[in-house]
């Protein structure tokens, strides 16, 4: 037992002894320096928005027919004037063709009128006709005259049926699918539609701010009046994948 002890602690001499590992120094952190400066901070908010084309406009028949040429695909780009849907226009043809006829008689018969009239001038103060024949031919040419306006009124109007045959494009656009097909009949003022357009420049972008928001942006007007105008501000777009668009835009109404 004893020669035991004696083992363990000449082992504990013989480690307590040994020289202790050399000391590293440690390294010298670097340290970066950079040297402040005075900016301008401006405040700025992020809002979810809601994009939408500044017109876009619902077609619907002004004139009753059926549907003959639709001469546009869907999600075409179409110029201001560009035909989009054609209706049948012989029977609104025919009609303004009639009524032409019928004013090129009545304005001949208000010349003969006009003539009969000058002549009944004469013919009352030679005492050839009476004073009632010639107030007769008076309500004549104002007849007739009233029947000419009325059928150049009439004209017109059926000219302006045959327009309505040919739907244009109100404005620059992208259109629609169209919702009728070659073949289909329209009414006039009908409820159905027939093709959308919309605008693609410039887009309108609608966003909501909170009431806290809109103080704070109403005391920086108050605080910085230089920056007081509303178009000035900066306006930025993040697309859904993150990126942003490449033109800024401008606040219209807050």
């Amino acid at each position: 037992m004893k020669y035991a002890c004696f083992a363990a602690l000449s082992l504990f001499l013989l480690v307590g002894c040994g020289k202790p590992p050399p000391l590293v120094p440690p390294e010298v952190p670097t340290v970066v320096v950079v040297t402040t400066e005075k900016q301008q901070v401006n405040p700025y908010l992020e809002r979810i928005g809601r994009v939408k084309a500044r017109e876009d406009s619902t077609l619907n028949a002004r004139v009753t027919g059926y549907i003959t040429e639709i001469p546009f695909k869907e999600g075409d780009f179409v110029t201001e004037g560009t035909r989009l849907i054609q209706i049948d226009p012989t029977p609104y043809q025919l009609a303004a063709q009639k009524l032409e006829a019928s004013l090129a008689r009545a304005k001949a018969e208000t010349k003969l009128a006009v003539d009969n009239f000058e002549r009944g001038k004469e013919l009352v103060k030679k005492k050839v006709i009476s004073e009632v024949q010639f107030e007769e031919l008076r309500t004549k040419l104002d007849a007739q005259k009233s029947m000419e306006d009325e059928t150049a009124a009439s004209l017109a109007s059926a000219k302006w049926d045959l327009q309505q045959t040919t739907i244009d494009a109100p404005f620059d656009g992208i259109v629609s699918d169209a919702q009728v097909s070659i073949g289909d009949l329209v009414q006039a003022n009908g409820s159905r539609s027939l093709v959308t357009i919309v605008t693609v420049d410039p887009m309108e972008v609608y966003f909501d701010i909170d009431e806290g928001d809109m103080i704070t942006f109403k005391r920086n007007e108050i605080a910085h009046p230089e920056r007081a105008n509303r178009t000035a501000a900066n306006v930025k777009l993040r697309l859904p994948n993150n990126t942003l668009y490449e033109h800024v835009g401008r606040i219209d109404f807050v």
